[in-house]
């Protein structure tokens, strides 16, 4: 059970709440987590979304609400679509007994939590790759798009694009960072892409380890992509991370 920890939502560039849509929430036990009662989850029931809110059951069965510090800071987490999410967001006790979570303006997947996750602004150059047909003498003829690293973690990193990307495409990405054991060209995977300003499209993608690329890649493609792109291993992954762990704040908030 995870305690509570109100910087986990706080990740650069989250979803923006207003491109989500709770609705199916409504009805359901999602898990909250108080500086009130750390290290320990709170289930509430949802009975209505709404304009960035979520009105809470405040029947016989959650008393306990009562006993909540009104417009204190709580992080809820919640099933969206497949995925584990972690919003940020304030407690309200309204003059009429209604229990509100008036939520934060973005919210953060939960599988970005694993690895630690910095800003960093660094040129990176993408190429989506197909999988069933992919063969090593087509790298050159691939379409390379040019962008910038918005933020960067050992486990995966978030671009802008000036066009949407569906979930799941594999793509190969270049990226200018000098970090241990990672490598100048490696496999991704889209995780998400949501319109930001200007038309531009907010894209986080995980980069792939050796150890799941029997699961993920053909044999065939595994034998075509290049060698470099699968030397980046678990251990790997896990090392860089403890390096960016020991990084000083001035050190996590890098651009160029």
């Amino acid at each position: 059970m995870a305690p509570f920890d109100s910087t986990l939502h706080r990740e650069p560039n989250g979803i923006p709440v207003p491109n989500l849509d709770f609705s199916t929430l409504v009805g359901r036990e999602i898990r909250m987590f108080t500086e009130q009662v750390p290290g320990k989850e709170i289930l509430v029931r949802v009975v209505s979304t709404h304009d960035g809110q979520f009105v809470l059951d405040s029947g016989p069965k959650w008393d306990m609400l009562n006993n909540l510090v009104h417009s204190q800071t709580v992080v809820l987490q919640v099933a969206y679509k497949g995925q584990q999410l972690s919003i940020k967001a304030q407690f309200k006790r309204t003059a009429g007994g209604r229990h509100v979570l008036m939520l934060d303006q973005t919210v953060t997947p939960l599988s970005h939590r694993r690895f630690v996750r910095i800003e960093l602004i660094r040129p990176v150059k993408l190429a989506a790759v197909p999988m069933s047909s992919f063969v090593r003498k087509n790298l050159s003829r691939l379409r390379w798009l040019e962008t910038n690293l918005r933020n960067f973690s050992s486990g995966g990193a978030s671009v802008t694009l000036p066009g949407q990307l569906e979930t799941g495409v594999f793509m190969l990405a270049a990226i200018e960072v000098e970090e241990p054991g990672f490598p100048p060209l490696i496999l991704s995977q889209i995780r998400h892409s949501y319109p930001i300003e200007n038309g531009q499209f907010m894209t986080g993608m995980e980069f792939i380890i050796r150890e799941k690329y029997k699961a993920l890649v053909p044999a065939s493609t595994a034998r075509e992509l290049p060698s470099v792109v699968q030397s980046y291993e678990a251990r790997h992954r896990e090392a860089l991370n403890k390096h960016l762990m020991a990084r000083t704040p001035s050190d996590t908030n890098t651009s160029n």
